[in-house]
């Protein structure tokens, strides 16, 4: 437990003294850009006043000290931007490297690829439809909408089976219907009353996932199938 406690205490004291590292660095890079741009205005300050008195111009000390004010604040302006803006953009890139490799971590964050149905309709009612179910069940609903798509695409192409034509038309006139009906109850419903019926509207979809799961794991083993025999060819046709 001391020994615990110890290295909890090293490990502050090393973040404090990177800590106090770092303000003390960035104090003194400010300090000598104030100091440059102070340098700057006073030369150009001057070289504004000889230039006055060479040119006849009254008070020629007062255009010298307006040039050199104006000059440093502009110079100093200039160097902090650019320091604290490296600075801001080296915080911002490490944040971000720091999102990426938390998303490699847990790719449970990364967002799935969202499938496209050929239909219109059914598109938008299936984006509409994620949008309204629980965040609880939006997984489950986003796993049945690629089920029902890789089955809609079974029934564009040029399949006979009628448990799949049968299932695709049921896909494509109940999920706009569904969606359009939790819709129009929902304007004047409470909010009790809304959560279940997007409760309601999740079960409904789900069910049609899990009714075109068994079609659309099945076509993806075809395709699976399909996939292995063509590499089989091609090593088969290119071993030397």
């Amino acid at each position: 437990m001391i020994v615990i406690v110890g290295l909890i205490a090293v490990v502050i004291a090393l973040a404090l003294v990177v800590t106090v590292f770092s303000v003390i660095v960035a104090v003194l890079a400010a300090s000598v850009a104030v100091g440059f741009a102070g340098l700057t205005g006073v030369a150009a300050g001057m070289l504004a006043t000889a230039a006055g008195e060479g040119a006849g111009v009254p008070e020629p000390q007062l255009v010298g000290t307006a040039v050199g004010i104006i000059v440093f604040l502009m110079v100093a302006a200039l160097l902090l931007r650019r320091m604290f803006g490296k600075r801001a953009r080296a915080a911002e890139a490490f944040s971000k490297m720091a999102a990426v490799k938390g998303r490699g971590l847990n790719p449970q964050t990364e967002p799935a690829a969202e499938p496209l149905e050929r239909d219109a309709a059914v598109r938008a009612a299936w984006d509409r439809a994620q949008r309204l179910v629980p965040k609880a069940a939006l997984a489950h609903v986003a796993r049945a909408r690629g089920d029902c798509a890789a089955l809609l695409d079974m029934a564009d192409g040029d399949t006979f089976d009628p448990g799949v034509i049968d299932l695709a038309a049921l896909v494509r006139r109940n999920v706009p219907a569904l969606v359009q009906q939790l819709e129009a109850l929902s304007r004047n419903a409470t909010r009790a009353e809304q959560a279940e019926l997007a409760q309601g509207l999740a079960d409904d979809l789900i069910r049609l996932g899990t009714a075109a799961h068994p079609y659309a794991d099945q076509q993806r083993q075809t395709l699976r199938d399909g996939l292995a025999a063509l590499r089989n060819h091609v090593a088969a046709r290119t071993r030397g």
